[in-house]
């Protein structure tokens, strides 16, 4: 060991830098030539070991001795006490250039790979270095030669466990299987009596008999609604014999293949061996119309129109209330009419639930409007935009959006740095003015700046009154 060792020193110095421990064809012999040495790149994706030497030569020689390594990445900035600076690759930039990254303070250094190309056969694990061929093929079980291209022979060789006495192997690429000799079949490690019941092998009615297995043979029996002797079975029409069970007075009894069914007659509900009068309304048979409620009477059902139409019932049509002044709308909203009812809604410059109309408050009548695609929170371009001279009360309006967003959106949004957006949720109109918080994101933290607003819902739209921003550049966003 201690010879293999200097020769490895030897070696790193060498330009080609190769690695051998010993001649003949299983140890290994690893070159790290300068061709393929390169400062500031590192291979990802490839790593399988990743460990602490004390420098480069150290880590070559550690890929050495692990026999699926064929390439290192070494870190030699600076490294915190006890981290790993040596990363062992189990393959090399030459099969995966795409994977050789710009990397600072990192040299990658290969060797050739004569596993590249995949030599070796029927999934056995390729070691570059070893042999004359510079490569070993580690065989699985079931092949063998110097690329595991050739199929052992197991059952041949006796290398099988088919040792039950009724059991014959039978050779497989790669591997066996142990297969029952003929007449008996595998149960658990045993090899027994065929079950022909089991195998469908017996003769029985296809369709309409049981078969019973018995040793040696089987027994047919025709299922419950034939007759017969099992090899032929023929349907019992129990409709006909009259030995259904079907409702006597109000059910009608249908053959079946192998049995009966039973359906009660029209006008009666039931499973056909119990019937009772049908409620044709919460059976949803009847003819009303879509907007009539049905009312079931005995033998019948009657139909009548819904709130808001009118008609016999069958037919029905809606009512106009807005027309009609059938509504209850305040004198200061407009009734829209809608299918089966009306819809009050206050008239402008007004708020409320249109039965009920108040004047809109000031700030909803004199506020500004915050406009332009730019403050919409789905923008990205990071211009150094901010609000610090706004003040008074504002409108989100076209394509900046309608409301300001009440979650974290992402840095550097709607034009500026740190995008605004509202710690809480918008009021209802009964809420009046309330205060609120409005956040901004900066850094990792969704609430690095914040302040103080004042929120109204005037209805269809929120106004904010806005007192600036804590510090430039910080700005009030908008969305949908």
């Amino acid at each position: 060991m201690r010879v293999s060792l200097n020769l490895f020193v030897v070696y790193v110095v060498l330009p080609l830098e190769q690695i051998s421990s010993c001649p003949d064809d299983q140890c290994r012999i690893l070159a790290f030539p300068s061709s393929l040495f390169f400062v500031g790149e590192r291979l990802v994706n490839h790593t399988m070991a990743n460990i602490s030497v004390i420098d480069r030569d150290a880590c070559e020689y550690r890929c050495y001795l692990n026999h699926d390594c064929v390439s290192i990445n070494f870190y030699f900035g600076q490294n915190e006490a006890g981290t790993d600076n040596c990363e062992m690759n189990n393959a090399t930039a030459k099969e995966y250039d795409d994977d050789l990254v710009k990397a600072a303070n990192y040299v990658y250094h290969g060797t050739k790979n004569y596993c590249a190309g995949s030599p070796c056969k029927n999934k056995a694990t390729c070691q570059s270095g070893f042999t004359r061929k510079r490569y070993r093929c580690l065989c699985t079980f079931g092949f063998t030669g110097q690329d595991c291209e050739k199929d052992i022979d197991v059952c041949s060789k006796n290398a099988h466990n088919c040792t039950d006495r009724n059991v014959i192997c039978q050779n497989t690429e790669g591997s066996f299987k142990c297969i029952c000799k003929p007449g008996f079949s595998r149960k658990k490690q045993e090899c027994t009596d065929i079950d022909e019941c089991a195998l469908k092998t017996h003769s029985c009615s296809k369709d309409n008999a049981i078969c019973s297995n018995t040793v040696g043979s089987f027994n047919c029996s025709c299922n419950p609604g034939f007759t017969g002797d099992g090899y032929k079975c023929t349907d019992i029409d129990e409709c006909a014999l009259r030995t259904h069970n079907c409702n006597k007075d109000n059910a009608t009894c249908a053959n079946t293949v192998g049995s009966f069914k039973c359906s009660c007659n029209s006008g009666f509900t039931g499973d056909g061996h119990k019937c009772k009068d049908t409620d044709e309304c919460n059976a949803s048979v009847y003819a009303c119309d879509e907007n009539a409620d049905c009312e079931n009477i005995m033998g019948s059902y009657r139909c009548f129109c819904k709130t808001g139409f009118s008609g016999d019932g069958h037919t029905c049509t809606d009512i106009d209330e807005c027309v009609s002044g059938e509504h209850d709308c305040n004198v200061s909203a407009t009734c829209v009419n809608t299918e089966g009812s009306f819809i009050c809604s206050c008239n402008q410059l007004y708020v409320g639930d249109g039965r009920s109309c108040v004047t809109l408050p000031s700030e909803c009548q004199n506020y500004e409007g915050l406009m332009g695609i730019s403050r919409r929170i789905t923008y990205v371009n990071r211009n150094k935009l901010c609000d610090s001279r706004l003040h008074g009360w504002y409108r989100f309006e076209g394509a900046a959006g309608t409301t300001m967003p009440t979650s974290c959106p992402p840095k550097h949004r709607c034009n500026t740095h740190a995008p605004g957006w509202l710690n809480g949720a918008h009021p209802t109109e009964i809420d009046g003015r309330v205060t609120r918080t409005v956040c901004f994101h900066w850094k990792s933290n969704c609430c690095y700046f914040s302040s103080s607003i004042k929120v109204r819902n005037c209805g269809g739209y929120y106004v904010y009154y806005i007192n600036g921003t804590p510090q430039c550049f910080l700005r009030y966003c908008g969305t949908d």
